[in-house]
């Protein structure tokens, strides 16, 4: 039954609104992502691939998802257990004016809701929620995709995963080797020559985890084609598949992430290397060594992981870095992982042993059989001269590593290896030594061949400017020359003149042009900040009463009554006075209120500027030479001077990975106050040594000084009557502050470099 998809209720909203909450906290495989419900206006221009329509049909067997689009869709599945369903990813790919809810009358899928992830272009996503958690299918048709829910599945119990099958013990023959081995089931697992080969590598169009029942789960890699692959184990956290003849797409190039899920995996990386060309790698970290197995499908591989009895993560505590970190981190380690390793040495290569366990059991055993059972556990190819011969007698019940084994097995009977990549070459010690003289003997001679051929050949001579470097101190010591050969250099055009064998000559420019480089170069820019706030206040008063003539006992007395109590600095004053206006014998009454208020604030940016030479010391200067008095050892007065200069001293090193080294000293002294009759001078200086990003600005120190005082003065005891006590005291209060901050910004200029004229 073909259907559009109809238009989001209220209600739909609210309950997909409650799942993706849902999701967000119970973990999904895929990228946290931001998403964005898409307009129902016209799709942008720049969008090339669309979704077109999403429809159902049903029949007796199978519930059917179709996905239709413009052209060929690229996608990415994931199955999440809870709520049961499958999410779809289609990279560049939006949704055309498609409606984004629907509710299907089915079985097996309850509802469908369609979306946009915009964070970086178009990413459109399809979510398809189930009544049970039940196996899909997902294949192509036409421009589409057709995802298939059985509904046998839907009803029946799920199936329990097929247990492999002990091997049965075999008893030895006589003469045979006893052996018993513990090891991961199937710790490296290398499927058979396909019955389809490809000329042109395959595609890896899907990468699925599915967690499952009782902890256990499933990594589902998918290719265009069917193909040879190979896992190995790199220690016990981690595995290495390896899809030979294949091609990874970009996008595909991106961790799963599972650290909450209750399963055994904690990430998946699918990535690619230079150094491994037409073959497709993905990463499985785990979070302990659980029993494995690999299936292979036609055109899918099936990796089969037991439970983990380690729980998931929580959400917070998982701690996922970017995935573009994970997927260079991955592929540095993978590169160093798979490096040929050469070595030479009577045992295998030094340090930890990190092999798989096994116990083994061994009685006058053939030692070749012996390195069978080794090759067999390794994965290794073992190589063994005919020369090689004894017997092993070892019991080893508490299972160790094998390449211990193999290393207590060579000491035992004296033999050599030499290991290079997954290949052990197993042989005795003389042939060893023996090898090794050869090999020595065939360089002496190849140097002595080489020696005979250069005094046969002509002399050439050449002249090598040098442009950036000094020719005499930089480039000089490290040119080498034949026996014949001479090199002088010219001082006025700053080049070398070389006298010997093409070859050697040759040598020499390529030494030129690795030491002959541009010299970058940094600017250093500082400010230096003074800021000074202050805040003063006085207050005090003044007042007079004079009276008179009073008559006391017959005699006429005059009285008069003033005091003074002004502030430090009076800026503003008020001031009544009364006379007489009634005949009384007050005459006069003179009262003033005196008060001083200053608010202030001064701020200074200094900012020095100067350019240099990487690891070359610069300065730059500005102020005066400031005269003063001085008395010498005779008591003479003499005149000296004192810098008051704004300075910069600064001495830059550029870091291989783009960072600025300094050494720098800022001083911005200045003329002070005089005290006792003589000029003093402030200091305002920094000294330091610090290491930043280019263009980066820090500051690189700081100085921050307050001053708060608090004073009053008036006569004592009536100063501190309550309200009559302000006419006999003054009050003065002072807030100062002076802050200094000092900042620093490098940043790199780099000139082209030019051809050599060579």
């Amino acid at each position: 039954m073909n259907f559009k998809m109809k238009k989001m209720s209220k209600n739909s909203a609210i309950i997909f609104f409650f799942v993706t909450s849902l999701l967000l906290f119970t973990g999904c495989a895929s990228k946290t992502m931001s998403v964005k419900e898409p307009d129902k206006g016209p799709v942008e221009p720049s969008a090339s691939k669309l979704i077109t329509d999403i429809s159902t049909t049903e029949d007796s067997d199978s519930s059917i998802v179709w996905i239709k689009g413009n052209r060929l869709l690229t996608y990415t599945s994931v199955k999440q257990p809870f709520p049961a369903g499958v999410l779809l990813y289609f990279p560049e790919t939006a949704l055309d004016n498609i409606e984004t809810a629907y509710q299907p009358t089915s079985d097996v899928v309850s509802s469908i809701n369609a979306t946009e992830l915009t964070e970086k272009g178009h990413t459109s996503r399809i979510e398809i929620l189930l009544k049970n958690d039940i196996p899909y299918e997902v294949t192509r048709e036409d421009m589409g995709l057709k995802i298939s829910f059985k509904k046998t599945a839907a009803i029946q119990a799920p199936v329990a995963q097929e247990v492999a099958k002990e091997e049965k013990p075999v008893q030895p023959e006589q003469g045979e080797l006893i052996a018993k081995a513990s090891v991961n089931k199937n710790p490296e697992n290398e499927n058979p020559e396909p019955q389809v080969k490809n000329d042109r590598p395959a595609w890896v169009d899907r990468i699925d985890f599915s967690s499952e029942d009782d902890g256990k789960s499933t990594i589902i890699i998918g290719t265009t084609a069917p193909i040879q692959y190979s896992i190995k184990k790199i220690n016990d956290k981690k595995l290495l598949l390896n899809i030979n003849n294949s091609k990874l797409p970009g996008y595909r190039q991106r961790p799963l992430i599972t650290t909450r899920f209750q399963s055994a995996v904690d990430r998946i990386t699918p990535f690619e290397t230079p150094s491994m060309k037409d073959t497709s790698l993905v990463a499985i970290e785990l979070r302990e060594s659980v029993p494995y197995y690999v299936e292979q499908t036609d055109n899918l591989i099936l990796i089969h992981f037991e439970a983990s009895s380690i729980p998931p993560k929580p959400f917070d505590d998982a701690k996922l870095p970017p995935w573009k970190k994970v997927m260079k981190q991955m592929v540095a380690e993978t590169e160093e992982a798979v490096k040929p390793v050469k070595e030479k040495m009577p045992g295998v290569p030094t340090g930890k042993f990190t092999g798989e366990k096994i116990a083994l059991n061994f009685f006058e055993t053939d030692i070749k059989n012996v390195f069978r059972i080794l090759m067999d556990v390794s994965g290794k190819n073992f190589v063994i001269d005919k020369d090689v011969s004894g017997q092993v007698t070892l019991t080893l019940d508490k299972p160790v590593p094998w390449d211990q084994v193999l290393d207590l097995i060579i000491k035992m009977n004296q033999l050599g290896m030499i290991y290079e990549g997954d290949i052990v070459r197993i042989l005795t010690l003389k042939t060893l030594k023996a090898e090794e003289r050869a090999e020595k003997a065939s360089k002496a001679e190849k140097i002595k061949l080489q020696a005979e051929e250069q005094s046969l050949e002509p002399l050439v001579t050449e002249y090598i400017p040098i442009s950036y470097a000094d020719a005499s101190a930089d480039v000089l010591p490290h040119i080498v020359l034949t026996a014949r050969g001479k090199i002088t250099v010219d001082q006025r055009n700053n080049q070398i003149i070389i006298t010997d064998v093409a070859e050697q000559i040759e040598k020499a420019k390529e030494i030129v042009k690795q030491i002959d480089q541009v010299t970058p170069q940094v600017i250093i820019e500082a400010r230096i900040v003074e800021a000074t706030k202050s805040y003063t206040r006085d207050l005090g008063t003044e007042w007079a009463i004079t009276a008179g003539p009073i008559d006391i006992n017959g005699d006429d007395l005059t009285l008069d009554l003033s005091a003074t109590n002004p502030p430090a600095s009076t800026l503003g004053q008020i001031g009544v006075q009364f006379t007489r206006i009634t005949d009384t014998a007050w005459s006069l009454v003179d009262l003033r209120l005196m008060a001083s208020e200053s608010d202030g604030l001064l701020k200074i940016i200094s900012a020095p500027k100067i350019l240099t030479l990487d690891n070359t010391a610069a300065s730059i200067k500005q102020g005066l030479a400031y005269p003063y008095s001085k008395l010498d050892a005779d008591g003479n007065t003499t005149v000296e001077f004192k810098d008051i200069a704004l300075e910069l001293q600064v001495t830059p090193h550029i870091t291989p990975d783009n960072r600025v080294s300094m050494k720098i000293t800022v001083k911005n002294n200045e003329i002070g106050a005089v005290i006792a009759g003589e000029v003093s001078f402030t200091t305002k200086e920094a000294n330091t040594e610090l290491l930043v990003d280019d263009g980066d600005t820090v500051i690189i120190g700081g100085i921050r000084k307050t001053r708060k005082s608090e004073g009053e003065s008036g006569l004592p005891g009536l100063k501190n009557i309550p309200l009559l006590g302000w006419l006999f005291k003054s009050q003065s209060k002072v807030d100062d502050m002076e802050e200094l901050l000092i900042f620093i910004t490098p940043q790199i200029v780099k000139l082209e470099q030019h051809a050599m004229g060579f």
